[in-house]
């Protein structure tokens, strides 16, 4: 039998209510810079024949935006399971 949280002390459902409020707008904010970062991306990703110099940070750089993109798809779904 699980051991049931003390309710004076820590309240799951009341921390999913006080976190949803600051988690919406923080998820509105991580989309609007990953599809910022793709646009960019793709401005600064064309390249003149025999220019690969700046492709690895280029690169780095994609690699960043979808680690964040993977924040943002996980950050909603914090509160979902206890």
């Amino acid at each position: 039998m699980p051991t049931d949280p003390f309710k004076q002390l820590f309240d799951l459902e009341l921390s999913k209510a006080a976190a949803k409020e600051r988690i919406e707008p923080a998820v509105t904010l991580l989309e609007e810079i990953r599809n910022y970062g793709h646009m960019l991306f793709a401005r600064c990703a064309y390249r003149p024949e025999d220019g690969d110099e700046n492709i690895a940070i280029l690169f780095l750089y994609y690699h960043l935006l979808e680690m964040l993109d993977a924040v943002g798809i996980r950050l909603p779904f914090k509160n979902v399971s206890p």
